[in-house]
């Protein structure tokens, strides 16, 4: 989304922004982050005298893959929008790209294990059950490899 910001020229103008803006998907620690839907934002613009500050929010939803039970499902965003770009690093004050200023938000946003839920049951490990779904009939022995060795002491004893 381009913007123009030429029209800001006094040291203490501002510019409201609301608008819902689309995004491409994000490609996040080998994994695809889509973007559904537009997203929400509300931002104010300020001059300062050698720069602009933008301040606001940008929300919306992610469609993620649970990393337990590799579920789809949307987690929904709220961040906080608050950056300072000099005009020095600003090439076109006519053409602002402004989705090149939210992207790194949006990457904070993703959470490096997504879950659908806090109590998301996972995959059994033997079958492949969605445990969420319904208890399975494997037998899955919850032993530290680490001990393994100490169990064969103990069964060479009997």
């Amino acid at each position: 989304m381009d913007i123009d910001l030429s029209n800001l020229e006094n040291l203490g103008s501002k510019r409201e922004i609301e608008a819902e803006v689309e995004f491409d998907d994000l490609d996040f620690q080998q994994r695809k982050v889509q973007i559904p839907e537009l997203l929400k934002l509300n931002l104010v613009i300020y001059r300062g005298d050698k720069s602009f500050i933008f301040n606001g929010h940008i929300r919306g939803n992610f469609s993620l893959q649970c990393s337990r039970c590799l579920d789809d499902f949307l987690l929904e965003i709220n961040e906080e929008v608050d950056k300072e770009v000099l005009l020095k690093d600003i090439k076109d004050l006519h053409h602002f790209d402004l989705n090149e200023l939210l992207r790194p938000y949006l990457f904070l946003a993703v959470p490096i294990k997504p879950l659908c839920d806090e109590e998301c049951e996972g995959l059994c490990p033997e079958c492949g059950q969605n445990l969420n779904e319904g208890d399975c009939d494997c037998q899955v022995e919850d032993l530290d490899p680490r001990m393994a060795k100490l169990k064969d002491l103990y069964d060479k004893k009997d």
